[in-house]
């Protein structure tokens, strides 16, 4: 809820949902994922936050504002995940079959990192990172300033020859585009997006919304 550039961003309205409602609905729609955790800070302002998921009837970890990464490591611990799949709050647009060829590629692939973010050809607001958890814990441990907490995922980018990381491209490069919400005019595109979609809206990926949005709209 603090975020600098759209405060209160996360229980906005999008289309009659928060879009905090919109991200969850799109990840539950993976068939791969088995839980969705949300992992927000315990600072007051997020308790409207936790009331939400209350109401979605999902699990909440509460911690750092800053050590972003501490969040994840307790979503891991608290419940014994193997491995985890890290989707931003501002991703309404995420599409569900990303989640799911990142899972795929993490089990069947021997690999310990996937990632479709170290070399980015997707639009902003589609990114999946796919972590072996104990891989994680052994990155955290190594994290060297308040940036690696903060970001998550960073440190790994930076140690990539390290570990077993895969990154899957699409093509044509798309990393021009953004699907995510970080602007008040990035709110009004999603709603505008939303609104061109019947229901189930997570029936309607990344595919549809380039050849039927941001060509014939000209949203983006």
């Amino acid at each position: 809820m603090g975020s600098t550039r759209l405060p209160g961003k996360m229980l906005e309205d999008v289309n009659g949902a928060p879009l905090l409602t919109r991200v969850v609905e799109r990840v539950r729609a993976s068939t791969l994922s088995t839980e969705v955790i949300v992992a927000t800070t315990s600072e007051p302002r997020d308790d409207r936050i936790a009331r939400l998921c209350g109401e979605l009837r999902l699990p909440v970890i509460r911690g750092s504002r800053d050590d972003v990464a501490s969040r994840f490591l307790s979503a891991v611990d608290s419940h014994g995940l193997d491995a985890f799949v890290r989707v931003c709050g501002d991703s309404p647009l995420m599409d569900p079959c990303l989640i799911d060829k990142g899972v795929d590629l993490l089990v069947n692939g021997g690999f310990e990192i996937v990632t479709n973010n170290l070399r980015r050809t997707f639009p902003k607001g589609q990114t999946v990172e796919v972590l072996k958890s104990d891989t994680f814990r052994r990155g955290y441990e190594k994290f060297s300033d308040d940036g690696d907490r903060e970001h998550v995922t960073r440190w790994f980018y930076a140690h990539a020859d390290q570990f077993r990381v895969h990154n899957f491209t699409m093509t044509p490069d798309r990393s021009d585009l953004a699907l995510s919400v970080d602007t008040e005019m990035d709110l009004r595109r999603v709603r505008d997006i939303f609104a061109t979609m019947r229901e189930p809206h997570w029936g309607f990926g990344l595919d549809w919304m380039l050849n039927n949005v941001v060509v014939v709209r000209g949203c983006l």
